[in-house]
């Protein structure tokens, strides 16, 4: 009887350290896939069509009229349209705040009005941050000069 009795200690501890083991197990597996989930979510969000409402000296009226948007849905080439021409351009970001637009394209149409454009173009190349908060994004040049976008799909 009392063999019986150890041997159903030693199982009970045995079962003791099986669950606190998968416990653990389950507890670091949640983690690590919540931070990996809270990356993820992070690159989709910059993934979005942007309307343009603020930039240099025009109203935001003149923005809107003019349907100033970035395209950034692919994750390597993003569009963009300042009221005349369509523009295109590879862009790299990374989780800390870097932007950077490069290899820049342009259709060339001739517009009466592309002020818009022709001071977008002057500075996307200088273009170096980024901040998402809320549903606006802020892209930020290397002179400290603001674009701010809203998310499209936002109302």
């Amino acid at each position: 009887m009392r063999f019986l009795n150890l041997l159903s200690l030693k199982m009970m501890f045995k079962c003791k350290k099986i669950k606190t083991t998968l416990f653990l197990g389950i507890f670091v597996c949640a983690i690590v896939v919540s931070c990996k989930t809270n990356i993820n979510k992070t690159n989709q969000h910059i993934h979005r069509k942007w309307m343009l409402i603020e930039f240099g000296d025009f109203q935001k009226q003149q923005l809107i009229a003019k349907n100033c948007f970035l395209d950034l849905t692919n994750a390597v080439n993003a569009n963009a349209y300042m009221g005349c021409n369509t523009l295109g351009f590879v862009y790299t970001y990374d989780n800390k705040g870097k932007f950077e637009f490069k290899e820049s394209r342009t259709t060339h149409m001739y517009c009466e009005d592309h002020a818009i454009e022709s001071q977008f173009l002057n500075e996307v190349n200088t273009i170096s941050s980024y901040k998402i908060e809320g549903h606006k994004l802020f892209l930020t040049t290397k002179s400290n000069k603001k674009l701010i976008f809203v998310a499209e799909d936002w109302d």
